[in-house]
């Protein structure tokens, strides 16, 4: 099929496509997501559902397969577990009987707060964030002062510094570090680190144990493995 005799929703089906590359798009229709070309072939696969076609009456068969738009939470969930990026293409304009095409855009990927913010500030990049209903992980960093450390008085006195409540509060509003001590001032602190989150459960032990392993399984199972 070329872009000639495509039909005005599968033109601009494969124009989100190319301003998205290496996601799969989930491109609303009504009360369904679907998915076409070779998204819908990996869909298909990775989420167990049925595989189907359009237009196969014109001999140009489009494979397709969709998921209820009231579920689709779920699968996209289940395609970032696998490491895949999924872009979701919405109706942001209500359709009418003379307009037939809406405007669609999103898009969806794993991310850790404060580079959301970062990129959305001082880069200007069109995005935002929710929080999972079932919770997210929050994961606590630190420094130390190793006992008998060639420079120790040097490390205590640069390991006071950045704790002390006014290096925190620069820190969290130049460059979007969210201060663990909790006796710091919350006024002071940028509004999204005061919103509410609801921690997901962790072992500290398991992630203490398994962090490397996991890492390394993200260099080379995930990280850019599905970019096209």
């Amino acid at each position: 099929m070329t872009m000639s005799t495509q039909t005005p929703m599968l033109r601009q089906y494969q124009e989100l496509k190319r301003q998205h590359p290496g996601t799969l798009l989930f491109f609303r229709l009504g009360d369904f997501y679907e998915l076409f070309f070779d998204d819908a072939v990996i869909g298909s696969r990775e989420l167990q559902i049925t595989l189907t076609a359009r237009h196969k009456e014109r001999g140009d068969r489009v494979p397709m397969c969709g998921v209820p738009h009231h579920s689709a939470a779920n699968y996209i969930a289940r395609l970032v577990r696998k490491g895949y990026r999924v872009a979701i293409c919405e109706q942001t304009e209500e359709a009418s009987k003379t307009k037939k095409l809406v405007r669609r855009e999103g898009l969806v990927t794993l991310w850790n707060l404060p580079d959301v913010w970062n990129y959305k500030e001082q880069k200007g990049f069109p995005i935002g964030y929710n929080f999972p209903t079932s919770g997210t992980p929050v994961i606590t960093d630190g420094i130390a002062v190793l006992r008998g450390a060639q420079h120790e008085a040097e490390a205590k006195r640069f390991y006071e510094f950045v704790t002390t409540s006014e290096a925190l509060v620069l820190a969290a509003k130049k460059y979007y570090r969210v201060p663990v001590r909790t006796d710091v001032d919350r006024s002071q602190l940028p509004a999204w680190m005061n919103e509410k989150v609801n921690a997901m459960p962790l072992d500290w032990n398991v992630l203490r144990k398994q962090s490397g392993e996991w890492l390394r399984y993200w260099d080379t199972e995930i990280r850019d493995h599905n970019k096209q």
